[in-house]
Formats: structure tokens, sequence, C-alpha cells
């Protein structure tokens, strides 16, 4: 009877839904290769093989894939958003924290880069106005819909490894 009462708190409620959406576990627990913008780039190996497409595989996707891959190999990384990136558009990106230095990665830009505090577009990387640890806690205040990258890419379950 008790889980019948949850089903029905779930169905009524959409971040119930999204959160029930999300693959369970999320993140991996693979080896870290160390924790410096190398071992970043080791993680992220060769990028992400999808080109970007507006309302189809978007920053918001490809952010919330980078964020997995690194947070899955031991990173301290979240999620930033801003509703007014360079004073203009919406904008999802990537920020990883590494002996103390917070360094970004956008997801768009063709060559996934840790951007670094001595870089001249740092400061508007370092503005963002959300950041979350987690896809779990992105979704409490956000749609899910926008960071499904494992739907996007057709990923099932069991090919969520790196090597997939």
């Amino acid at each position: 009877m008790m889980a019948l009462v949850l089903a029905a708190l779930c169905l009524a409620d959409p971040v119930a839904q999204d959160l029930a959406s999300i693959p369970s576990p999320y993140y991996l627990d693979l080896p870290c290769p160390g924790p410096t913008v190398g071992g970043v780039q080791q993680a992220m190996g060769a990028g992400i093989a999808v080109p970007y497409q507006a309302g189809v595989f978007d920053c918001s996707n490809a952010a919330s894939l980078i964020q997995w891959r690194l947070k899955s190999q031991g990173f301290d990384a979240s999620i930033c958003l801003s509703k007014h990136f360079r004073g203009s558009l919406a904008h999802a990106w990537v920020s990883v924290e590494l002996k103390g230095t917070r360094y970004y990665i956008d997801p768009v830009e063709a060559a996934l880069i840790a951007v670094g505090p001595g870089r001249r577009d740092y400061q508007y990387y370092d503005a963002w106005e959300q950041s979350y640890s987690s896809l779990q806690e992105l979704v409490l205040e956000h749609p899910l819909a926008d960071f499904v990258w494992w739907e996007r890419l057709n990923y099932s379950a069991e090919a969520r490894g790196l090597g997939a």
C-alpha cells in the first residue's frame, strides 16, 4: 500500500518524476587520473563526439555529460549556469576544482580546455549565477529534459561506461 502511495506522489510531482528518471547509480566509481589539468584532459579522453545542436544536444546536455565523466572519476566537478553569459545569452558549462583553484570547461568550445585564472575570458566563466555539484541537486530547480545526455546519445544504463 505504501508503495502505491509513493508511486502516486511521484506521478503528481514533476520533480519527483525527474529524480526517478535519472539512472541509478548515476555517477560511477572510477579511478581518478590525478587532480591536475592534465588529469582532467586524460579523464575527458577524446572529448565529446557529438556536435552542438541547439535544442538537441546543446550546452546543457554537454555540460551534464562532462560533469558526469569528471565526477565519475573522482573530480570535484559542478554544472554552472548563467542566464546572462557574456552579457546576453543563457549558457551551461562545468567547473572543476583542482588543488584549490577553480577551472572551467566550456562544452561548446572546439577543444575542451580548462579555462584557468590566467585566461582573459576567465571572468565570464567565474560569474556563474548557479552551480550544482550533482544532477540530482540541479533537477530540484531545473527541468531534467535539458540535461539528459544519456537519452540524447541513446546510452543504455549498461553502456554508460567511459568507453561507450
